[in-house]
């Protein structure tokens, strides 16, 4: 998953995320060997959707530290390769599987906003929790940012396992974003109904267990320009450290991302948090943005009505119908984006305020006027003027929750990038 603007990590985020970790007390315990058999014991098979051109590989697959170019060393014959990640508290174990692949072909697209273009480098991720005593209570999927289901975990047995090994769930992988859930949604077309360990289209448990195509990849030691020193133990054991790439086309690789040291993060993403706010201020921007020129169309229909210009007063007001379900859609775009980067309650507020609003029959206010305003140029008397007044003052107070929600998300993205100025008009 990449964001639209590309991540730039700092040392100093690496230290903040540090001592957030030292706060909540989890342990890194990827090198311990007791660990490291519950990962096998609950490595997933990955099932690819049809038409996958890409599969995951080991990031240095091709023996050089330079990512820049490894999608055109990229072949489909290249091995199939799990990176390993472990993590513990006082109550759970978290086992996170990361796949990385060498290009996402993918894009997606809200309203105007390009949220995720095609880019290379892209690292995905999916987790196994177990509880207080090594069993497993769960699983999180990532998909485009954040890690699924939000919040909570899907429950283990609400997870497909495969025939082979009941104790290794399915994760079910997009073909272009190499997204990953706990089900296939209705249908893309996943390859067959059958599981099959001969397909090329899964990566088993199997295969990467047989082969020894996986790793563990502990704490970051250092960070020497590009690259990153890290402790390291194959699979075949044996602890030491690895020099990997630290930046994936100027995104940040996972152990510099605050879900390799905080697992219940709820985005697993690599932008910064300045980053993700400069791509949902882009969708509120155009929010506001709407909302001006709407008050605009108020205040010319309300004038030409005052003035007798009836055919000037039903222009501006059938502007003003259109503009008013623009905004709503406006929106519900906005609260999208919002869900993407990582700001779930405010997205789920903004949501439900925007439902409200749209689904009143208050936004018929307008419509009652055109309604008054052709009885008055006929010199017919009209009520549908003043129940028009009537709906657009309870129209006002629905818009006010929506604007509520709506500065509520601004607060939240200023509380994590102190950049972000909140949008200054006052309604």
């Amino acid at each position: 998953m990449r964001s639209r603007v590309g991540a730039v990590v700092t040392l100093i985020v690496c230290c903040f995320i540090a001592f957030a970790v030292a706060v909540c007390g989890y342990d890194d315990v990827s090198l311990a060997p007791n660990y490291q058999e519950l990962a096998r014991r609950h490595m997933p098979t990955l099932v690819h959707e049809q038409d996958t051109r890409y599969f995951p590989v080991a990031v240095d697959f091709d023996g050089t530290l330079d990512a820049s170019d490894n999608d055109l060393h990229y072949s489909t014959s290249n091995e199939r390769f799990v990176h390993v990640h472990i993590l513990r508290d006082a109550s759970h174990v978290y086992i996170q599987y990361w796949y990385y692949y060498v290009y996402n072909p993918f894009e997606i697209s809200i309203g105007h906003y390009e949220i995720v273009e095609p880019h290379s480098q892209d690292w995905e991720l999916v987790v196994v929790v177990l509880d207080d005593t090594e069993k497993p209570v769960g699983m999180k999927f990532g998909a485009h940012g954040p890690m699924w289901p939000l919040p909570g975990i899907t429950a283990w047995s609400s997870v497909n396992k495969t025939p082979s090994g009941t104790s290794h769930p399915f994760a079910y992988v997009y073909a272009g974003s190499h997204a990953a859930w706990a089900a296939p949604s209705t249908p893309p077309p996943w390859l067959g109904e059958q599981w099959s360990s001969g397909s090329p289209h899964y990566t088993t448990w199997e295969s990467v267990l047989e082969r020894g195509n996986y790793c563990f990849i502990g704490d970051e030691l250092g960070l020497s320009g590009s690259v990153s020193e890290l402790s390291y133990c194959p699979a075949l054991g044996g602890s030491s450290t690895v020099s990997l790439p630290a930046f994936y086309e100027s995104y940040s690789a996972p152990w510099l991302r605050e879900i390799w040291t905080n697992p219940l993060a709820s985005n697993y993403g690599g932008a910064s948090a300045c980053e993700s706010v400069a791509a949902v201020e882009n969708a509120l921007l155009v929010f506001w943005e709407i909302d001006q020129t709407l008050a605009k169309a108020y205040g010319e229909g309300a004038e030409a009505s005052r003035s007798g210009d009836y055919d000037a007063a039903i222009y501006a007001y059938t502007t003003v119908t259109s503009l008013n379900q623009l905004l709503a859609d406006t929106a519900f775009e906005a609260s999208a984006v919002l869900q993407l980067a990582g700001f779930v309650n405010a997205s789920q507020a903004v949501s439900n305020a925007a439902c409200a609003y749209t689904s009143s029959p208050y936004l018929q206010h307008s419509e009652l006027w055109i309604d008054g305003l052709k009885s008055r140029q006929s010199g017919k008397s009209t009520t549908k003027i003043s129940e028009g007044n009537t709906l657009f003052a309870r129209r006002n107070d629905a818009l006010g929750v929506l604007f509520d929600a709506i500065h509520q998300a601004e607060r939240e993205m200023l509380a994590v990038c102190s950049a972000f100025e909140i949008h200054p008009w006052s309604h």
